[in-house]
Parts: structure tokens; C-alpha cells; sequence
């Protein structure tokens, strides 16, 4: 054989070019040196060491062949080391056709690069194809691939359709790119490096993609870059989403799954999401249903959802548990309803369906903030959880709250932070449920720390109007968790009589209301009518010798004619005992007393007091009860039956023999029948209370030591 080179001697290189059939053994080539195979050469690799720096097939005009043969394990390495860039190309640009790459079994390819310029065939069915990237890309030709091993750090990109027979060794920090192709075959993908997924529009893009008959991901990365659907379950080391994917299998990754922003994970109603770490600012789906927890049912791990976005889109009722979380948005038309107190740094969106507090705090942190609320989509306060967010003292901030859908928008001297809730009905003072002239709607406000001034614009809809409710003549009226500490829990006007604004939903602004930290305060709508008027700070009763004192005090009044005062003897039957003219309106402190006069009545026991407080328009309300206490008959006497319809029976053992007198005495003061008793020992008398009208009576024993009487009761 006769064999033809020629040597191009360069200033950094030598180009070798083989122009005949020709074995590696018989050149002399260092690791910097270019090969070029032309003129219809074959160039068998028949050592085990061979290497240079790069390899031309095809010299543009001719075609050549690359081969290994030879005993042992024939092996060549095309390496950057000699300053070359350590590539294999075949083909000369389409200037020549017959241009080939064969390998043998047992043969060892490895490169640092590989261009296919309009080669002829890549036969790399057996051996070993080596890939060493230690920066940028490799483009790989398409074909059938025995063993392949892709070190160094860079991306591997692939088109077409290529077949993997051996395994696909990816090693750490490398990727294999779809550059529009995919895999299929009998071999197996492992390794700790990283897939891109690009493929779409397929039953599964993942398989579909990377089609050889085994993948082992366990440690491996997957990138999905196109939007794709993946029903089988994936356990990997990462996944990364560059693209919304839908998962209908488990998806288990050991370490971290990374959300892009702009992309959104969406799982399968049973799929479980099992993660080391969950990152990123895209979004991820909670579309499990029927769990205590939805959101800790379908991802487990520990879920840092960073500048992401937590969207519950079940399609049934979901439940959220005890979370942190950045951004949360609620998709739902069935609703998500708190298990635990969740706070949120970022926003709450409210695209579809209610979030449900029940028993549990919602905590908006102080950069965050709740968007899309209406009448169907809004924070609902059924129970005794609340939403505390920072209200601004610019402009103020709405509570997109409802037990229907009631914000309130709370204005603060400076920014504070509050907690509130809203529920349907309101009440007087005594807890009595008002039912004419009002809104039917109470928000109760507590203000976390400090102590201020703030105003409140409330909403309420036309069906949450009581009967007569005049919103052309409302107010915005408060009073305080008596319970806390307050003076009182009277409702206290905060403006005069003005117009609501706004048609079906309708709102009305309060005047300035100083608000202390730790206390309740419970806001209400009224009319001019009822503007849940007189705000009753106290009322106390107290004896004093025969007569009793009563005093009150109003924090404010609204058409206020006057206040009736009433007497009962056993709490059930009252009787009016005068009246005193109230202030009409008024916003400042008002203090009023009378005094009940028991002279000539004597009276034993407990007997109970309350005031009727009387609008101009003729509406009234009842105070508060209160008791006092007056000494009971002393001497041994018995008077049966109690109560007496016919014969009352009077057993009185006499110590005294000094004169006494027998007096009935009914709740005015008028006697009814006086008898003097003389002497002592047992005395019987009968009166007969068949001719007294039904009512309350005090039977009197006057002695020369005292007066003291008892209550009678006639049927």
C-alpha cells in the first residue's frame, strides 16, 4: 500500500493531511495537530492512545472515513489540550458525499466537540462515544448511540430522532438540550446532570422525549422548557420549570423544585408533589380536594414558595392549613377555607370563589396586600377567625371582608395594623336584636398596638336593610367591648344625620373615632329614626332610708324625648313611676337622676328598677335591670296563702303589749284596710282579699319599735 501525506506546517499546528488508506500507527501526531481525511482516505484508528487536535472529514472536495480497528480497544481522543479546539467534523459542507464516522466494539471516541457538516452516516452503534465539554455546546449528529458518557460542565443539544442502545452517562453540571428531537431505544439515560424538556402536544412529553426504555433521574435535573404534560410519576435530584407543565403522576425530588416566573406547576387532583425545597417566583397548583390540609396533602416538604404564587384551584372545596406563604390566589368557586393561621408577605389574589377564615387568623404582612375582591369573591368572617392587615393612613385601606360581602375601609392617623371581622345582624346595647331602621351588619375593629384617631367607610348592600331603614338620614355609630374594660358598650354616634353614597352597594363615612390598642370596637349604620341612639354609659339604683336614688349617664343621644322610670316588685310586672325629659340630640356627656319615693309603702325584699328611654317619633328601648334590697318583716308573724285570691291568714305572736296597727297598702302608697291590735300573745286575723283588684300589696305591722311590711300578691 502506498501512502500518500502531506504536512502543512503552521505556526501554532500542523495539518496532517491523509489522502490515502492509512492506519494511525503510521502517523506521527501530537495532541495539537489537525487531521484532514480526503480524497477518498480511509484513516483506521488502530491504537489505543491516539489523540490530536481536531479532525476534518471530507477536505471539499473529496469525501474520507474515519474507522477503528485493531486488537484490544482501539481508542482516539480529539482534544482542545494542543490549543486546537478538540472537534470531530464530518462532512465537507454537501462539497462531497461519501463521508462516514464507523465505530467497533470496543472502540473509545472521545471529543470535545462534534459538528456534523453534511455528513454521509455516524455509525455509533457500539463502542464508546466520550463527550468532555468543559465550557459552551456540543452539537451531536443524529443516529444510533451505543455507550455515551457527557462530562465537563456544557450542553449537549441533540435533533431528531436518535436511538440509544447502551447507556447515556450524564455527569454532573452537564445538559443534554433538545434542539427539536428526541430519544428512543433499548438503553438507559442516568447520570447527575440535567434534561431539557421542549417536547409538546404529547399523551407524555417526557417519555415522549427521552423515549429510551429506561430513565434513571434519581440524581439528575429536568428542565421543562415547552409546557408540557407529564401522567407518569418522576422522582429526580431537581426540576426546574421554565414552562407551565402538568404533572398527573407523583413527582418526588429530593432536593429542590424550581418555579420560574411567569410558569406554573399544575398537578393532578390525586398527584402528590414530594420536594426537598420548593423555590421560585412562578406558581404552583393545589388541586387536591378532600384533605385536612390540601396544600400539605399534595406538598410535602418544606414549601418556600420565595416570590411565588400558592393558587388553589380544586374542583370542589379545598382546606389551606397553617402556612406561610409569598403570594396566594384563591381559584376556586367552591371556596378554600382556613385549617390553621396562614400569613402572606406578598398578594392575595381572589380570581374565583371566597376565602374562609372560620376560626383562624389570615395575617397579611406588611408589604402585602388582597386584589380581585367583590360580592362573589372576599374574605369571609363566618367564625371567630379575623384579617389583620396594615391599613394606610393615605387614602386608607379596604378589609375585603364579608359574612355577606361588607368591606370597610379603615383610615388611620398613621399606618397601624388591625384586626377585622363582619357579621350579619346587630344588636343594642343589652345584646337585643335591632330590627327595624338600621343595617343589619356589625364589623367589629381591634387595633393591634398604639392608640389614635381613625375613620371607617362601611359598605352594605340593599338586602342587608332593615325594615324602615332610611339611608338618606344614616349614621355611622360604634361602642366598645364592654367586657374590655370600656366604660360601657353603648353605641355612640359618630356624625349627624347625612346621606349614604353609592346605589346598591351603598356606603357611609364615620367621624373620628380615638381607637386604644387591645379593645374591640363594634361598628353599625342607623337612620336618623334609630341611629342606634342613646348610648347609655351606666345606670345605677340605690336605697337610701324610705326613698331610692337612680342615676344614668349617656355618652350620646339622638332624638331623645325622654326617659320613663319603672318599678317592678318581682322583676315581671313593671309600673311607671314618672318620667324625665330627655336632650333630644347630643353628643356630649348627660347626666340625669330622680328619686323613687317609698313613703307609705314600706316595701321588704328586692325590688328592681329600669328605665324606658322614648324617641319623638314614639320608639322606645329598655335599659339595663337593676336591684335594690330592703329589710324583711322581723316579727313572728305568718301570713298565708301568698298568694291570696279570698281570705289572706294572719298568725302573729305578739311580744309587745303596747298598741300596734294592721295596714294593706297596694303599689301606690293608697291603704286598703287598718285595723289597731292591743295586747300580746297570738293574734289571728283574716282579710278578705276577694275585694281588692289583682295586684301587688305590702302588708304593715306598726309598732311602737318599728314599721316593717311584706309583699302580698292577689291573682
Amino acid at each position: 500500500m502506498i501512502m500518500f501525506l502531506t504536512t502543512v506546517y503552521q505556526a501554532y499546528a500542523t495539518t496532517i493531511n491523509v489522502t490515502s488508506n492509512t492506519n494511525w500507527s503510521s502517523l506521527s501526531v501530537t495532541n495539537g495537530d489537525v487531521i484532514v481525511i480526503g480524497n477518498n482516505a480511509t484513516l483506521t484508528v488502530n491504537v489505543t492512545n491516539a489523540v490530536c487536535g481536531s479532525i476534518q472529514i471530507g477536505d471539499g472536495t473529496y469525501p474520507g472515513i474515519l474507522t477503528f480497528a485493531g486488537s484490544g480497544s482501539p481508542a482516539l481522543v480529539v482534544t482542545t489540550a494542543g490549543g486546537q479546539d478538540g472537534t470531530l467534523t464530518c462532512g465537507d459542507g454537501g462539497s462531497s458525499s461519501g463521508n462516514y464516522v464507523t465505530m467497533v466494539s470496543g472502540a473509545t471516541l472521545t471529543v470535545n466537540n462534534m459538528n456534523d457538516n453534511y455528513a454521509d452516516g455516524w455509525d455509533m452503534s457500539v463502542g464508546t462515544l466520550n463527550i468532555i465539554i468543559p465550557s459552551g455546546t456540543c452539537y451531536i449528529p443524529t443516529t444510533t448511540y451505543n455507550d455515551i458518557n457527557i462530562t465537563g460542565g456544557g450542553t449537549v443539544y441533540f435533533s431528531n430522532l436518535n436511538s440509544l442502545l447502551g447507556t447515556l452517562n450524564l455527569g454532573a453540571g452537564c445538559t443534554l438540550f433538545s434542539y427539536g428531537g428526541r430519544w428512543t431505544g433499548s438503553g438507559t439515560l442516568t447520570g447527575n446532570g440535567s434534561i431539557k424538556v421542549y417536547l409538546t402536544g404529547n399523551a407524555n412529553d417526557l417519555t415522549r422525549q427521552f423515549g429510551m426504555a429506561t430513565l434513571t433521574l434519581t440524581n439528575m435535573v429536568i428542565d421543562f422548557e415547552g409546557g408540557e404534560t407529564v401522567p407518569s410519576n418522576v422522582s429526580c435530584r431537581d426540576i426546574i420549570l421554565n414552562s407551565t407543565t402538568n404533572f398527573t403522576g407523583n413527582v418526588t425530588v429530593s432536593d429542590s423544585l424550581t418555579v420560574n416566573a411567569g410558569f406554573t406547576l399544575i398537578p393532578g387532583a390525586s398527584t402528590v408533589v414530594s420536594v426537598g425545597l420548593l423555590l421560585g417566583s412562578g406558581s404552583i397548583n393545589v388541586t387536591a380536594t378532600g384533605n385536612a390540609n390540601d396544600l400539605a396533602s399534595q406538598y410535602s416538604g418544606t414549601l418556600s414558595s420565595g416570590g411565588g404564587t400558592v393558587i388553589f384551584a380544586g374542583a370542589s372545596a379545598q382546606n389551606l392549613g397553617a402556612a406561610t406563604l409569598n403570594n396566594l390566589k384563591i381559584n376556586n368557586a367552591s371556596g378554600v377555607t382556613l385549617a390553621g393561621v396562614v400569613t402572606t408577605n406578598g398578594t392575595i389574589t381572589l380570581q374565583s370563589g371566597k376565602l374562609i377564615l372560620g376560626a383562624y387568623k389570615l395575617i397579611i404582612g406588611s408589604t402585602g396586600n388582597i386584589t380581585g375582591y367583590c360580592s362573589s369573591r372576599f374574605i369571609e368572617t363566618n367564625g371567630s377567625g379575623v384579617l389583620e392587615m396594615l391599613a394606610n393612613h393615605s387614602g386608607g385601606t379596604v378589609f375585603p371582608v364579608g359574612d355577606g360581602f361588607n368591606p370597610i375601609t379603615i383610615t388611620p392617623t398613621t399606618d397601624a395594623t388591625f384586626d377585622v371581622s363582619v357579621a350579619g345582624g346587630i344588636t343594642d346595647y343589652l345584646a337585643n336584636p335591632i330590627t327595624i331602621d338600621a343595617a343589619n351588619v356589625t364589623w367589629t375593629i381591634l387595633m393591634t398596638s398604639g392608640s389614635q384617631n381613625v375613620t371607617v367607610t362601611t359598605q352594605w348592600a340593599g338586602t342587608d336593610e332593615l325594615t324602615s331603614f332610611d339611608r338618606a338620614n344614616s349614621f355611622v355609630s360604634y361602642r366598645t367591648d364592654q367586657a374590655a374594660g370600656h366604660p360601657g358598650s353603648a353605641w355612640i354616634s359618630t356624625t349627624g344625620a347625612g346621606s349614604a353614597s353609592g346605589s346598591d352597594p351603598y356606603t357611609r363615612t364615620s367621624g373620628t373615632i380615638t381607637m386604644a390598642a387591645g379593645s374591640n370596637y363594634f361598628i353599625g349604620v342607623g337612620d336618623n329614626i334609630n341611629p342606634l341612639p342613646v348610648s347609655l354609659i351606666s345606670f345605677n339604683a340605690s336605697p337610701e332610708n324610705n326613698q331610692v336614688n337612680l342615676n344614668w349617664t349617656t355618652a350620646s343621644e339622638i332624638n331623645n324625648d325622654y326617659f320613663g322610670m319603672e318599678r317592678s316588685i318581682e322583676g315581671q310586672t313593671w309600673q311607671s313611676i314618672g318620667h324625665v325629659l330627655g336632650h333630644g340630640n347630643s353628643f356630649v356627656t348627660q347626666n340625669y337622676m330622680a328619686i323613687d319615693n317609698l313613703s307609705g309603702i314600706l316595701p321588704a325584699g328586692t325590688i328592681y328598677y329600669r328605665l324606658k328611654q322614648v324617641d319623638f317619633n314614639g320608639e322606645s328601648t329598655y335599659s339595663m335591670i337593676r336591684s335594690v334590697t330592703f329589710g324583711a318583716l322581723q316579727e313572728k308573724v305568718s301570713m298565708y296563702p301568698n298568694p291570696a285570691n279570698n281570705l289572706l291568714n294572719i298568725n302573729w305572736n305578739k311580744e309587745n303589749s303596747g298598741s300596734a296597727i294592721i295596714k294593706l297598702v297596694n303599689s301606690t302608697g293608697s291603704t286598703m284596710y287598718s285595723e289597731n291590735i292591743e295586747g300580746t300573745g297570738i293574734i289571728r286575723k283574716q282579710i278578705d282579699m276577694s275585694v281588692y283588684p289583682s295586684g301587688i300589696y305590702f302588708m304593715q305591722i306598726s309598732t311602737n319599735k318599728d314599721i316593717k311590711s311584706q309583699v302580698i300578691y292577689k291573682e
